[in-house]
């Protein structure tokens, strides 16, 4: 019982931690929770992933009413991110409990998911942040073609259509997985489609929420329920740190965000790679 309670505090205290750090790049840090389980619980069976959409149905909401509060949440762009990802998840779902069951396939892909991700990360951390003045969102035009806004003084255009499309693979990937997929559409939205994370963030968040509470209930519907007492745990811990991580976003560069999500990510994926295939 207490080696259960000491391994409940580890994940509550890498829930916050992680959840501190990647919200404030639009992302839940579900992704890294998932080799956190594996680590310290010992777990590779499709519950991991179930039991990451509950983290983050517990984890995004207060992130989320921060960035709303703010006024830098872009509602028809968490519309179409949401839809998409939703969609997506459920074939991912399906993919995880019927196709991808080998636990060492499982474990596989999450380590090339997470190298891809860390590289990802790492090249757009390498692009010149602009100097950007933190203001409410305006919305200009939205149509289903695409959506223009301004933000500190800037115009951002972007196509809705090309979004959905992205938020759907990403939901595919995340159903898979065990995560919302904003880890996978936030960096494409900054660095490939030159948004600032300061409006993208709220966005992803919202598309995390939706696409776990879709994939918890495909997963269940499946017979695959989450661990309780585990996804409470880290739930509150990535409530309590998304929160606080979303409320000093503002201060802190983008760039530097990046950087040390994609070490960590590229760092945990090398790691459990050699542990699994070479140790």
């Amino acid at each position: 019982m207490e080696a259960l309670i000491m391994k409940l505090m580890e994940l509550f205290g890498l829930a916050f931690i992680i959840a501190f750090i990647a919200s404030q790049g639009g992302i839940s840090g579900a992704y890294l929770l998932v080799p956190s389980q594996i680590y310290i619980l010992g777990l590779l069976s499709p519950v991991i992933s179930s039991t990451n959409f509950m983290y983050n149905l517990l984890a995004t909401p207060l992130a989320i009413y921060r960035y709303a509060r703010e006024g830098r949440l872009i509602a028809p762009l968490a519309i179409v991110l949401a839809i998409g990802g939703s969609l997506g998840s459920i074939l991912g779902t399906y993919v995880r409990v019927h196709l991808l069951v080998n636990a060492g396939e499982y474990r596989f892909f999450v380590d090339s998911v997470l190298l891809l991700l860390s590289a990802e990360l790492i090249i757009s951390s390498r692009i010149r942040s602009r100097d950007l003045v933190i203001t409410r969102v305006s919305i200009l035009r939205v149509s289903i073609r695409g959506l223009e806004f301004v933000f500190s003084n800037n115009t951002f255009k972007i196509s809705l259509p090309l979004v959905f499309i992205i938020a759907l693979l990403a939901g595919l990937i995340g159903g898979i997985y065990g995560i919302g997929g904003a880890s996978i559409v936030a960096p494409i939205l900054i660095a490939n489609l030159n948004l600032p994370a300061y409006v993208t963030a709220g966005s992803t968040l919202v598309e995390t929420l939706t696409t776990s509470t879709t994939a918890l209930v495909a997963y269940s519907t499946l017979g695959v329920l989450p661990n309780i007492t585990v996804g409470l745990t880290i739930g509150i811990g990535g409530l309590i740190g998304s929160y606080i991580g979303a409320s000093v976003q503002k201060i802190m560069p983008e760039s530097r965000i990046k950087l040390m999500l994609g070490i960590i990510t590229g760092l945990i994926g090398v790691i459990d790679l050699l542990l699994h295939y070479f140790i």
